[in-house]
């Protein structure tokens, strides 16, 4: 599933404004405000904030890059119910972009998303070997 490497690390698309760069605290809208908010959600146990910091970990988002922290964010989610990051979870265990690479349990993680109705988890599925 090499194809689908870009997409593990690039999706969602960026749902705030980039700061300008200045000195300072976090601006609103920046990328450091989000983690900020979606750490206070994702402790309240809202599987959407679990999924969104995932997605602020795995890079692209003026944030260092964590892919273990992605993968762990995306994992509690997942096992949630929320169906992008069970998506995002069998890409990540795939493809081994936190080093971990495990077919069989992204199979489960896939079907679990295909199962909701994410066509990209029955494209993925059907790109995995056997």
């Amino acid at each position: 599933m090499a194809a689908c490497w870009p997409r593990a690390v690039a999706w969602p698309p960026t749902w705030w404004k980039r700061a300008s760069g200045s000195a300072g605290p976090p601006m609103p809208g920046s990328p450091m405000a989000a983690l900020d908010l979606f750490e206070a959600a994702a402790d309240q146990g809202h599987s959407g904030a679990m999924f969104a910091l995932g997605a602020l970990h795995g890079g692209g988002h003026d944030l260092p890059t964590d892919r273990a922290t992605a993968q762990r964010w995306f994992r509690a989610a997942a096992e949630r119910g929320h169906g992008q990051a069970q998506l995002m979870l069998g890409r990540y265990l795939d493809a081994g972009a936190a080093g971990e690479i495990d077919p069989a349990e992204a199979r489960t993680w896939l079907e679990r998303a295909a199962a909701q109705g994410i066509a990209e988890a029955e494209q993925d599925l059907a790109s995995l070997s056997p």
